[in-house]
């Protein structure tokens, strides 16, 4: 199979009976720019295949805002997430690239207001969640926006900022409790890092499902994919070795869903941006369904399938 030309697709199916049967498709990592184009077309595809009930992407929508600099890069993502938000709702959580940035005069990074707010502002049935809920008949989709400290090549710095996101969601716990039972509850974040840490679970424990991504399954190789069960990946995004922290995709605990990204080495990540071709469309179908099966083996199943 040409792997350029494949999703790898992760399929979850989960006990509820409380809640409506559902398909949700999630994505992450998308890093929007000419050259995915091939992937978005796909991923447009699939979903009108497949009619799920919620998109959801999991932050990292753009690569940089230098790619949305020209009035037709700005249309060509609009319109695609228009044609998605006419299948389904979508929720968009922010990542490290939607609104950090580098100045490359000064060599430094920094945080500047997304520019998605305004871009995704007015499309129908896309909703960009920083630090808000999105509510409809049969979901309740909180999307978490991670502080700047979590995406720092200072690993120190990424560990110190625990406190931080105990002190945030104590922050949004009138949004994060006592949440409507029958609806599918998820939590939205772009990075995993501490998502499963038993001092945040008492957080989350509303949630019936946490998803994030920016881990890029590792940039484990395709052929390896299969064969290296590890749960930890080769790189980090910060481009450290072998890190615990490092989640491939899978399901860590009962909830945390660790997505794959739909463009695992960004074009402009000189000299490897080539590579990414050979990397396939990570995209995760999730299921609540009613057979109690599915109660003792929620992950199902990961495939290639082309597009």
């Amino acid at each position: 199979m040409n792997l350029m030309k494949s999703f790898y697709t992760s399929y979850y199916r989960f006990y509820k009976p409380e809640q409506r049967e559902k398909k949700i498709l999630a994505l992450s990592d998308v890093h929007f720019c000419d050259r995915v184009e091939a992937s978005l077309k796909a991923i447009l595809r699939r979903a009108e295949k497949d009619e799920p009930s919620l998109i959801v992407i999991a932050g990292d929508l753009i690569n940089d805002r230098d790619e949305l600099n020209t009035t037709a890069e700005r249309a060509r993502l609009k319109t695609w997430l228009e044609h998605l938000g006419a299948i389904a709702p979508v929720c968009i959580c922010l990542g490290n690239h939607d609104f950090l940035f580098n100045d490359l005069e000064h060599g430094k990074v920094y945080q500047a207001p997304s520019i998605l707010s305004t871009e995704l502002a007015g499309i129908p049935n896309v909703y960009l969640l920083d630090d808000s809920a999105f509510e409809d008949d049969q979901h309740y989709v909180f999307g978490f926006t991670l502080p700047p400290a979590y995406y720092g090549d200072d690993t120190s710095k990424c560990h110190e900022s625990l406190a931080i996101l105990k002190e945030r969601l104590a922050a949004c716990e009138d949004r994060l409790k006592n949440l409507p039972a029958k609806k599918t509850k998820i939590f939205l974040a772009h990075s995993p890092i501490f998502l499963n840490d038993k001092s945040v679970q008492d957080s989350l424990a509303s949630f019936d499902f946490v998803l994030a991504g920016h881990m890029h399954n590792g940039v484990v190789p395709p052929l390896l994919q299969d064969i290296w069960r590890k749960k930890r990946g080769i790189f980090t995004p910060s481009n450290e070795f072998f890190k615990d922290y490092n989640s491939r995709i899978g399901l860590y605990g009962d909830k945390l869903i660790s997505l794959g990204a739909v463009t695992t080495i960004q074009p402009k990540n000189k000299p490897f941006g080539r590579l990414g071709g050979l990397f396939p469309t990570y995209i995760a179908e999730i299921s609540v369904a009613h057979n109690i099966a599915d109660e003792r083996k929620p992950d199902i199943k990961k495939k290639y399938e082309r597009w």
